[in-house]
């Protein structure tokens, strides 16, 4: 009766270890292909504050990216 409780442990610790593989698994899966239209992936999209004299040109250059409103 020595080895019940090492196989209840065991038994836990497998049944944990295949549910934690079926979640992490789970988390790994594709999230519905492509964007719609085939557009790339825009990279980051960022919210900045901008003054009355800031220009798109002059916030692209600052920030290296494209403004898009």
């Amino acid at each position: 009766m020595k080895n019940q409780p090492n196989q209840s442990i065991s038994r836990l610790r497998s049944g944990f270890l295949l549910v934690a593989a079926l979640l992490l698994s789970a988390c790994g899966g594709l999230s519905g292909g492509p964007p719609a239209g085939g557009a790339a992936d825009p990279g980051y999209i960022i919210t900045v504050r901008v003054g009355a004299s800031d220009t798109q040109e002059a916030l692209a250059q600052k920030y290296g990216g494209t403004v898009l409103s």
